[in-house]
């Protein structure tokens, strides 16, 4: 299954997708789509609630061969059942290796008057490989938010009905 996201009104057509299984081939049908303007979604929502990332690195210059740790740092006021991070950096001009040896705990920040729970989600190390100027686009990730009063559907392992939330990281310049 795929999440469509929209970024204009308008009608799509989403081509048909093919296959080779054991010779032969197989073809889906296409799709039409109509991207209509939405609602917003503040009856379903805790509107007065914010949920941000933050890409943030130990330092903002980096010396050839020089360790820089990557942080994809996760600041909400609301529940986050799961996540899913969309689209990350190449780091080109880098060596990388994800550190997952860590325990990242829930904290609390105060940031501009506002209190937000705060969890590292991720951890890289880069070593430059090069000089010069790198710039990191905007880091997309999926929350799972739970949907205020909706009642799960039973069971010990069940979760709560969530609705996606979509956000994006800062840009991040390291020279």
């Amino acid at each position: 299954s795929y999440d469509l996201y929209a970024t204009k009104t308008g009608s799509y057509t989403i081509p048909a997708g093919s296959i080779n299984v054991n010779g032969k081939k197989l073809t889906s049908n296409s799709i039409k789509v109509e991207v209509v303007k939405g609602k917003a979604a503040s009856s379903i929502a805790d509107s007065d609630k914010e949920s941000f990332m933050m890409l943030e690195a130990t330092a903002e210059e980096a010396i050839l061969g020089q360790q820089i740790t990557l942080e994809y740092n996760l600041y909400t006021q609301q529940d986050v059942n799961g996540y899913e991070i969309v689209n990350e950096p190449d780091y080109d001009g880098f060596f990388s290796q994800e550190l997952r040896n860590y325990r990242a705990e829930v904290t609390r920040k105060v940031l501009n008057g506002k209190e937000y729970y705060t969890k590292v989600l991720k951890k890289v190390a880069l070593f430059p490989q090069r000089t010069g100027r790198f710039d990191f686009a905007p880091v997309t990730v999926t929350l799972a938010i739970p949907i205020p009063g909706a009642k799960s559907n039973g069971g010990f392992f069940s979760r709560p009905p969530t609705r996606q939330k979509r956000i994006k990281t800062n840009p991040l310049t390291i020279i």
